[in-house]
């Protein structure tokens, strides 16, 4: 139920009383036939209250459903012909050298960006909203392609990497954290169902 449906039933509820209690008072009504009065309109309401909400529930549904849709359709991702580099370890030494990118052609979100994150280290990236911190985590993982420059992990040029061998390194922590239904422990082993506890405890 919304706000103002909220109100003006509100509204509706306390006139009805008013005026039942006004005819009390002249004698016009018994308090009996108010009781019964008010119940069965509480009867009637309630059923066009959920029948409004299911109207808002079956809009909410379907904008769902067609989420859901587009996703079950999405074709899976394959490596280009360049993708021919396959790590089979990987230190983790990520290098940009001028690296640009833009989402929309002449408006640039990345120019000529320069930095190493060599492996071991942690890496803060401060900024206002926009500036470019989601897009530099997303062409570090692969998730997007600079218009210019070049981006290397471990020495490797990252667009002829080929992407399961690099990806399956990756981990990704959401400012918004979501949990499977299930234990933590299942949780922390869904990339990877078959990893050994040895593998477990060093994740944890």
């Amino acid at each position: 139920m919304t706000s103002s449906s909220g109100f003006l039933l509100g509204m509706a509820t306390t006139g009805i009383m008013g005026i039942g209690g006004y005819q009390i008072m002249n004698g016009d009504l018994s308090m009996g036939d108010f009781i019964s009065f008010t119940l069965f309109l509480g009867f009637m309401i309630a059923p066009i209250i959920q029948m409004g909400n299911i109207g808002s529930q079956l809009t909410e549904a379907l904008a769902g459903l067609d989420r859901t849709e587009e996703l079950m359709n999405l074709t899976a991702e394959e490596d280009d012909e360049q993708r021919t580099i396959q790590l089979d370890t990987l230190k983790g030494d990520l290098v940009f050298e001028d690296v640009s990118f833009s989402y929309d052609e002449g408006a640039e979100v990345l120019h000529n960006i320069n930095f190493k994150a060599p492996s071991g280290t942690v890496i803060a990236l401060v900024g206002s909203s926009g500036s470019g911190k989601s897009t530099i985590a997303g062409l570090s993982a692969t998730f997007l392609n600079p218009k210019s420059g070049k981006i290397t992990i471990d020495g490797h040029d990252l667009t002829k990497v080929n992407l399961s061998s690099y990806r399956q390194y990756l981990g990704v922590v959401l400012q918004d954290e979501f949990l499977f239904e299930g234990t933590i422990k299942e949780n922390i082993m869904f990339p990877r169902p078959n990893a050994t506890e040895e593998q477990l405890l060093k994740a944890v």
